[in-house]
């Protein structure tokens, strides 16, 4: 019998190796059979090693949760103590309840009655009723096959004996039909919205749009740029303007420098009329450029001490200054006053054209500017 038991179990892990995946069941129902392999672990008190059994059974699934099935379970086994050999047959009949009903993987409990009967080579036979309590979980294969395994446990009502096996199996169900596999969806390789074999032009740059045969449609250039609108990453770019691969246009940066040179009369410090137009002009930069900062410097010719003129240059500097906080609104932090006196001429003391140039109040300030680079400047 043991051979026996060995030679079915290969026959039945060959059968479910030869099972591969197929479609998805579309729903259940009908009559199966059930062929399977069990260990069986039996109460002390019966006498009877552990043993294998072979087992066939018929059952039906009225839907994916709920089932029957009546089963028979053969065994040839040894007594515990004592030489004979002894036939063993269970038949039972289960109700089955399932969960996770719409996967392939389905657990389930069960819950059964049955007949157990041992036949010795001597003496007469024994059987008993048995009450079955199970769990096991079972998978779909096959949209007609589910390979199960389970747990039971089997109380004798008339031997009060408890007995247990561990059962491998699988279902063979007829008569049901399968839910044939969705067909593939068509590709759209590109993404251009136009399905692969629709698609006259391949490999469509993502974002381009095309027409039905997926081939990109004309484009313009609506800022004149030279680059198209659908790379154009700065649309309305000015006219006459250079730009890079992407439309942007190029920055040109440069220095712009305004200078400052008011004249002063002899021990002066009076800002002469005809230079308000050109220190208005200074507070027009600086207003402009807000991150600017000036130096107004101060200097006088040689007439008089050296005290006197550098004094007399510094109040001819804050002058300026002070013209160009009041009545232009510059922030004082932005302009130094300094006076040099007669320290830095720029013409000779000797003669009253030279002494004019050097009674002087000069400023020189600079900002670093970013413009648009046009066609026309010189690269």
């Amino acid at each position: 019998m043991k051979r026996k038991t060995t030679q079915l179990a290969t026959s039945l892990l060959a059968s479910l190796a030869l099972i591969g995946p197929a479609d998805a069941r579309e729903e259940a129902g009908g009559f199966y059979i059930t062929p399977s392999l069990s260990y069986f672990f039996f109460d002390q008190e019966r006498n009877l090693d552990n043993d294998a059994a072979i087992g066939l059974g018929l059952g039906y699934e009225f839907n994916r949760q709920w089932a029957v099935r009546i089963m028979g379970d053969w065994m040839e086994l040894d007594q515990d103590r004592g030489r004979q050999e002894v036939d063993g047959l269970w038949w039972h009949g289960d109700l089955l309840y399932h969960w996770n009903i719409n996967d392939r993987w389905r657990p389930y409990a069960l819950v059964g009655i049955g007949d157990f009967r041992t036949d010795p080579e001597e003496g007469g036979h024994d059987r008993s009723t048995t009450y079955n309590l199970g769990v096991g979980i079972k998978k779909e294969v096959h949209d007609r096959v589910d390979v199960r395994m389970e747990a039971l446990g089997l109380y004798g009502q008339d031997d009060s004996h408890w007995d247990g096996a561990l059962q491998v199996g699988f279902n063979y169900l007829f008569g049901v039909s399968s839910r044939p596999a969705e067909p593939e969806p068509p590709r759209d390789s590109d993404g251009d919205g136009v399905y692969d074999p629709d698609d006259r032009c391949p490999n469509t740059p993502a974002g381009t749009e095309v027409d039905a045969q997926g081939c990109p449609l004309p484009v313009g250039d609506e800022d004149q740029d030279g680059v198209t609108d659908d790379l154009d990453r700065c649309p309305a770019t000015p006219r006459g303007a250079r730009v890079d691969a992407q439309g942007c246009p190029l920055q040109l940066k440069e220095t712009v420098t305004r200078r400052l040179d008011v004249k002063f009369e002899t021990e002066s410090t009076r800002i002469d009329r005809e230079y308000l137009g050109d220190v208005e002009s200074l507070a027009a930069f600086l207003q402009e450029y807000p991150d600017t900062e000036v130096v107004i410097e101060g200097h006088s010719d040689s007439t008089g001490s050296e005290a006197f003129n550098l004094k007399l240059s510094q109040e001819r500097a804050d002058s300026v200054r002070n013209h160009l906080i009041e009545y232009f609104n510059i922030s004082p932090d932005r302009i130094r006053a300094v006076g040099y006196g007669e320290s830095r001429p720029i013409a000779s003391n000797e003669t009253p054209e030279g002494r004019q140039e050097n009674r002087r109040v000069v400023a020189v300030v600079s900002a670093i500017v970013t413009k648009t680079q046009m066609k026309q400047d010189t690269p």
